[in-house]
């Protein structure tokens, strides 16, 4: 299945979740652009990526949420899979909607380039937004810093993410 029609699939799989009633679940995806600053061992650099990021979270009545995410991130000449799972906050809880949250995520990536592959684990500190469009759809813009462990690269990349998405039913 080629990506375009893996994106086109996850999307209507979750545009037709928003009918759902219940209260706590979070599904998020986004589609973006991100602009990533990283600091390596050789030089620094800047990238451009396009993603695709799902996710659930279930959203407790105390603040607390717990879920995990998958992403995919295309390069011109690699790929990264990702798969992650943690806790976050989300510090106007009676709202989630309209909520500030920050989250601590851990798990395994895989890159791709060419024949080589290599596995590691990584830890992100995400922090961000949510802004309600309108009944259970939230925009959410946010920040993450996301370091891989056992890497050659000593410092943590930043992401800014721009374009995400949350349903909240």
């Amino acid at each position: 299945m080629n990506f375009c029609k893996l994106c086109c699939l996850v999307f209507f799989l979750l545009s037709n979740a928003v009918f759902a009633k219940s209260e706590g679940h979070i599904l998020s995806a986004s589609t973006n652009s991100a602009l990533e600053f990283n600091k390596g061992t050789y030089s620094d650099s800047y990238n451009a990526t396009f993603n695709l990021d799902v996710g659930y979270d279930y959203a407790f009545a105390n603040g607390l949420q717990l879920g995990g995410n998958f992403e995919t991130i295309i390069y011109s000449h690699s790929s990264v899979w990702k798969l992650g799972a943690g806790p976050a906050y989300n510090f106007n809880h009676k709202n989630i909607e309209n909520s500030f949250f920050a989250g601590l995520k851990v798990g395994t990536i895989s890159t791709h380039y060419g024949s080589y592959t290599n596995i590691s684990g990584f830890i992100s500190i995400e922090g961000g937004k949510r802004f309600r469009l309108m009944e259970n759809v939230s925009y959410v813009p946010g920040v993450i810093v996301e370091k891989i462990l056992g890497s050659n690269t000593p410092d943590a990349s930043f992401a800014f993410e721009f374009f995400r998405l949350s349903l909240i039913f």
